[in-house]
């Protein structure tokens, strides 16, 4: 594998967790509700499926 794409994975997943970690502290902020690692997850997973479908959305508007 090469270093740019192993970099572009790490820059990646690293923008990621840092998406649902911020998510996740506007979501406790709003509800007041104490920290919790089903709260993290469910931000995890909602940023996985945004991140999924724009790039679905990116890759057909290329295609079009």
């Amino acid at each position: 594998m090469k270093a740019k794409y192993l970099i572009f994975s790490v820059i990646m997943t690293t923008i990621t967790l840092v998406s649902a970690l911020m998510g996740n502290i506007l979501y406790r902020v709003v509800t007041r509700t104490p920290w919790s690692f089903e709260a993290f997850t469910f931000s995890l997973v909602l940023t996985l499926i945004v991140l999924y479908f724009y790039n679905i959305a990116e890759k057909n508007d290329k295609e079009d």
